[in-house]
């Protein structure tokens, strides 16, 4: 029989800790993002059940209905986190070549990206990013004309560098573009194993986000990322999204 508590026994639940996010030293100044200790808090919060469920997946894309949903930003935020608090290694694959926002938000980034091996041949070595955690790698978009694009993300080359990707990382996280702006974000999000779609509080209506499900419905879907607001996975949205 476990001891009874004192009445005045108070339990604490453990402060989140914010992150910094930072490339590996290649001699130009480089400006960290900081996650702030509510961002990390609540995405812990979210894995944790998502623990208590099912065992993450090796690989998920991040997307959204509309542009500006924050998904480069929670993916980022996403990778960091664990990174943080496990051993296994992970890769945020940047997919949005309309939109990228990787490069815009780690001051210092290579801008050569997943692009520059569709248009001039790079290796994947040369355009993948170390951070200062040594578990996690970056890979932005780049520059990809218009008119390789659809092309790209229907073909088998791009394919192959998520399957050579899925070898060298336990888990990779998609940054794909939202769904409103390209119909090339379809085949994009099935690159991956699971979905999870980014939603802005208060910005993104509930018929867009449902026009986007269908799009969509046939990848399993994890569940939702309420961005902008304290509460994770509404209960209204992750009927809509986890009801099978």
């Amino acid at each position: 029989m476990a001891p009874r508590k004192n009445k005045k026994e108070v339990e604490v639940s453990e402060p989140a800790v914010g992150l910094t996010l930072e490339i590996a030293d290649t001699g130009t100044p480089v400006t960290p993002v900081a996650y702030p200790e509510t961002v990390v808090g609540t995405l812990r919060h979210m894995l944790s059940r998502l623990a208590r469920e099912r065992h993450l997946p090796p690989s998920v894309s991040m997307l959204a209905a509309l542009s500006g949903e924050g998904v480069t930003y929670v993916s980022l935020a996403l990778a960091c986190t664990l990174a943080a608090d496990t051993e296994r290694s992970y890769c945020v694959i940047e997919l949005n070549w309309w939109r990228p926002g990787m490069v815009k938000q780690l001051i210092g980034i290579k801008p050569e990206g997943l692009g520059a091996i569709f248009t001039s041949g790079a290796a994947l070595d040369d355009v993948l990013v170390q951070t200062k955690r040594p578990n996690l790698a970056l890979l932005p978009a780049g520059l990809l004309p218009l008119e390789l694009r659809a092309l790209t993300s229907r073909g088998a080359q791009l394919k192959e560098i998520i399957a050579t990707l899925g070898k060298r990382f336990d888990h990779l996280i998609l940054d794909v573009p939202a769904i409103s702006l390209t119909s090339d974000a379809i085949p994009l999000a099935f690159l991956a194993d699971t979905g999870c779609l980014v939603i802005r509080q208060g910005v993104t209506p509930a018929a867009v986000v449902k026009r986007a499900l269908i799009d969509i419905d046939h990848l399993v879907m994890l569940g939702a990322v309420l961005n902008q607001a304290k509460a994770f996975m509404p209960g209204s949205m992750s009927k809509l999204l986890l009801s099978e």
